[in-house]
């Protein structure tokens, strides 16, 4: 039965060997030119109120979503109340309007199988829609109120600081979190946004008037860009537009840019936290990055893959925040500068043979 079984374990092993030697090299792959990229139709105007709209008809599935981007972001957190565009985000849509608590609103939009919903990230804000055909103006209507009518009732706030302390409460159960929250803080500096975390103490320090103050302040109608896109015709989406917003004429200061990231004095250097109840050690190593829009980021993006495919069981190269506005922007807001890093991950009994690699 031994011989039997090394035989045919042989046998295999030699037609695989046969196969593999038929394979081309890969000097010697051909490849069909790639397919020329075409760019959608994209229409393009501004309502009377100073809002820039971006509209594309897709007739394929009976769907009409559309979403408004703000320029705001936590970069404009106060120091001592960070995390308050997060919860401005958050509670926008949870909140409700002033006409309608957001318990009626989710209750209105599950019936129609629509949703609207809003956050606010580093360096964006958005609230988006998405309905039914049959549904539009409805779904439409309540996504206006949302963008500019919040509410911002006390319940929801509290909801969201409480969900917002029970996160921090168990941010340190993810001992990858760890370094990379530590690592950014190191590179970024803990003394400017970049390198903020959210306390429970900044969190207290949030109250409804600084959400409405936040609020004011980023959201007006020459701050936001709207993209819609499905079916519908383009005429009668940009009279419902144009109904829509016609109240809508706050104006506000032009934001100003994103604060500037500044190289730290106390990077280079080695830096470790210890968390002996994990059976892993996660390492992070990189600098500071660049923007997309420099020539280089295709090259980088592409060694960034190879490294991956690479060695997949020991480094994975990443960008962090290596991001840049719209050219519409491009003028106001500064580059955030990202981070070129290699995340390394090892279970802790073979850390040292992995990183030796």
């Amino acid at each position: 039965m031994r011989k039997a079984l090394l035989l045919s374990l042989v046998l295999v092993a030699g037609a695989f060997g046969q196969a593999a030697s038929k394979l081309p090299r890969v000097q010697d792959l051909k490849f069909p030119a790639l397919r020329e990229v075409k760019i959608p139709d994209v229409t393009t105007f501004t309502l009377p109120n100073g809002m820039r709209v971006y509209m594309l008809e897709n007739h394929e599935l009976p769907l009409v979503s559309g979403s408004a981007l703000i320029r705001t972001g936590n970069l404009f957190d106060p120091p001592e109340k960070v995390g308050l565009a997060s919860i401005a985000g958050t509670v926008i849509r949870s909140g409700g309007t002033k006409t309608k608590p957001g318990d009626q609103l989710d209750s209105t939009l599950e019936s129609m199988a629509a949703s609207v919903e809003s956050n606010i990230g580093e360096t964006s804000g958005a609230v988006s829609f998405s309905a039914l055909r049959e549904n539009t103006d409805q779904v439409m209507a309540l996504f206006a109120e949302v963008l500019t009518t919040p509410e911002f009732r006390q319940d929801r706030i509290d909801l969201a600081k409480t969900q917002a302390k029970s996160a921090l409460a168990r941010r340190n159960d993810d001992a990858d979190g760890i370094s990379d929250r530590e690592f950014a803080s190191i590179v970024y500096g803990r003394n400017n946004p970049y390198g903020w975390d959210e306390t429970y103490e900044a969190l207290d320090n949030i109250k409804r008037e600084d959400l409405q103050a936040f609020y004011k302040r980023y959201y007006f109608p020459s701050n936001v860009m709207l993209a819609i896109s499905g079916d519908f015709k383009t005429a009668e989406m940009r009279a419902r537009l144009e109904k829509l917003f016609a109240d809508w004429t706050v104006k506000g200061e032009a934001v100003p840019p994103f604060p500037q990231v500044q190289r730290q004095q106390n990077a280079p250097g080695v830096y470790q936290g210890t968390k002996t109840e994990v059976t892993q050690a996660f390492f992070n190593i990189g600098h500071l990055g660049g923007i997309m829009r420099e020539k280089d980021y295709p090259a980088l993006s592409v060694m960034s893959a190879s490294w991956a495919v690479a060695s997949p069981a020991v480094c994975f190269w990443r960008f962090e925040r290596a991001r840049d506005w719209p050219t519409a922007w491009a003028a106001d807001g500064a580059p955030i500068t990202g981070i070129l890093v290699c995340y390394v991950s090892a279970a802790a009994r073979s850390r040292r043979r992995r990183w030796t690699q």
